[in-house]
């Protein structure tokens, strides 16, 4: 690749950087292509299990936990809830991923309220928002479908405190970062003006 196209990259990478906007996503559909979709189902445990580690092959990870499946008639696939009915409460809650993400979008129903969506990168929030949640039950499940979440934004956590005290959450999807880190770009950068420092002819 000539110095001129390796320039044009850096240039776009630096460019995606400066212009991407880290945008609230609040939709009835979720991301658009995500990389992977949990449902709960690819683990099965007993109903109001404590959730922690288990899901950790897929990449995710709950902290301080939740619990499997609690009102299985608020989700058409199991569910993860921050309570059960033995008088457990996680509150905030965390989602840890093993992998910088660049957005997230997970199906989120409560008792009518509101409901604060933080997204982290290394402990530190980065981006939050708040947005009005609330529930429906089977038969009528029209607020399953009520998604939350991040794009254009780089984070390793997602942490979820509700105002009305108790949720629940489904169909959890995201997409791994591929872009390179401002240290990564920092870097390249270096190693391409290096390219263009003319070099001095010694003589013999």
């Amino acid at each position: 690749m000539t110095c001129t196209k390796l320039l044009g990259a850096l240039l776009a990478i630096l460019g995606y950087h400066a212009t991407a906007q880290a945008t609230q996503l609040i939709n009835n559909t979720g991301l658009v292509g995500p990389s992977q979709v949990l449902t709960f189902s690819e683990v099965v445990l007993p109903s109001e299990s404590l959730v922690t580690n288990q899901y950790a092959g897929f990449g995710v990870t709950f902290s301080p936990g939740m619990f499997y499946n609690t009102q299985p008639f608020f989700f058409p696939t199991p569910s993860l809830a921050n309570f059960n009915f033995s008088g457990g409460l996680s509150s905030p809650s965390s989602i840890v991923f093993s992998q910088d993400l660049t957005e997230v979008a997970l199906a989120v129903q409560t008792t009518p309220g509101t409901t604060i969506f933080s997204a982290l990168l290394n402990n530190i929030i980065v981006e939050s928002f708040t947005a009005g949640t609330t529930s429906s039950t089977l038969p009528n499940l029209a607020q399953a479908s009520n998604f939350y979440g991040f794009t254009n934004i780089v984070f390793d956590e997602i942490r979820i405190l509700p105002n009305t005290t108790f949720f629940q959450m489904d169909n959890l999807q995201l997409t791994p970062s591929s872009v390179p880190e401002p240290g990564t770009l920092a870097l390249l950068g270096l190693g391409l003006a290096g390219l263009f420092v003319p070099k001095r002819r010694t003589s013999a």
